[in-house]
């Protein structure tokens, strides 16, 4: 049996950590998976030293189970900085790399600090024993300028834990945000839309789940009976809410494929996304080009008096998350890891 070292956010808050996590949990047919921590919730002493730790124990790790695939998660900004001490320790070691880019905004990275960023990124990712994947095309197309056009797509996968099999009744006008509490995500913006939908006399409500109620994200007065922080949440909380919410709302200015999205398809919950999930669905909700808030509310309100496009909404998305299922993705990294396999051993 061959085996794979995941590095990667293993146990931190985040989408990203829950993404690795079905992969370790779901590796390819004839594949062991391991994984080894980049990163923890915290103080930055705490992070510096998991790294560094982590860092140390690479060798033992490979040496002990074997590892024919180092595969590295990465974001961007900082993750980008750890990850290449993981991606350098590892060529040392003579292992073919996968590096998994879940940042949306990695692009960005490259073209800051006048373009130094994405230099160093070209320079480390141009050897052949490294293979870049990118969540989605549109990904792809963004980030290839400095990961090359070699790029492979492989997407987010689910799997759905067993679940109380009842039917739970959504709850009509009730709009769920899920994500960490950064700028990025516009926490403010999700909550001016709402408010301005409570202005209009709809009768909505607000879930935030993973901010807090102290949040320095939410607009000063702008928390009110319709805006409903609930902190961060367990998944199988997150999976309740996703099954009796109204809607799923996704703020954000950069993202990538957020697992949120995948699981709202999988159980029905349109989607009122953002440009920046534009092309990862079509028919399960609505794509917003457009930074007024008062655009955002205008057509959710809409939405909200036809309740028969909400129910077209709803019925496509089982059929659209199919491409995401478990067995089809699982066995895209089968092909990837044998083919990278096979050459190394050449």
């Amino acid at each position: 049996m061959k085996a794979v070292l995941h590095i990667g956010p293993i146990n931190s808050r985040g989408g990203m950590s829950r993404t690795i996590n079905e992969m370790i949990s779901n590796p390819p047919d004839g594949w062991s998976s391991h994984s080894l921590e980049s990163h923890v919730d915290g103080s930055l002493l705490r992070k510096i030293n998991v790294w560094r730790s982590s860092l140390r124990r690479m060798d033992a790790l490979v040496n002990k189970f074997d590892i024919d695939i180092i595969h590295i998660h990465a974001a961007s900004d900082v993750s980008w900085f750890r990850k290449k001490t993981f991606i350098r320790r590892s060529l040392k070691l003579g292992l073919p790399v996968i590096l998994s880019i879940h940042g949306g905004n990695f692009h960005k990275f490259c073209k800051g600090n006048f373009g130094i960023f994405g230099s160093g990124v070209r320079r480390l990712l141009d050897n052949p024993k490294i293979t870049t994947v990118a969540l989605t095309e549109r990904c792809k197309k963004k980030i290839s300028p400095w990961t090359g056009s070699s790029t492979k797509v492989i997407p987010n996968f689910i799997s759905i834990p067993d679940q109380d099999p009842s039917i739970i009744p959504r709850k009509t006008g009730r709009l769920l945000f899920i994500g960490r509490d950064s700028k990025e995500k516009r926490v403010g913006f999700a909550v001016e839309v709402a408010n301005r939908l409570q202005k209009k006399g709809y009768d909505t409500t607000l879930v935030l789940a993973g901010i807090e109620r102290n949040s320095r994200s939410l607009p000063k007065g702008g928390e009110g009976e319709n805006i409903d922080p609930r902190g961060w949440l367990e998944r199988k909380e997150i999976s309740s809410l996703i099954r009796n919410s109204w809607a799923l709302l996704i703020t954000s200015e950069y993202e990538a494929l957020p697992m949120a999205v995948l699981e709202a398809m999988y159980h029905g919950l349109p989607i009122i996304g953002s440009e920046a999930v534009d092309g990862i669905y079509r028919n399960s909700g609505l794509v917003i080009r457009d930074d007024d808030p008062e655009v955002w509310a205008s057509k959710i309100g809409n939405l909200l008096e036809s309740p028969e496009r909400w129910t077209k909404m709803s019925n496509s998305g089982p059929l659209e998350s199919t491409i995401f299922d478990s067995m089809i993705v699982r066995n895209q990294w089968l092909e990837l890891y044998s083919s990278i396999v096979n050459n190394h051993s050449r």
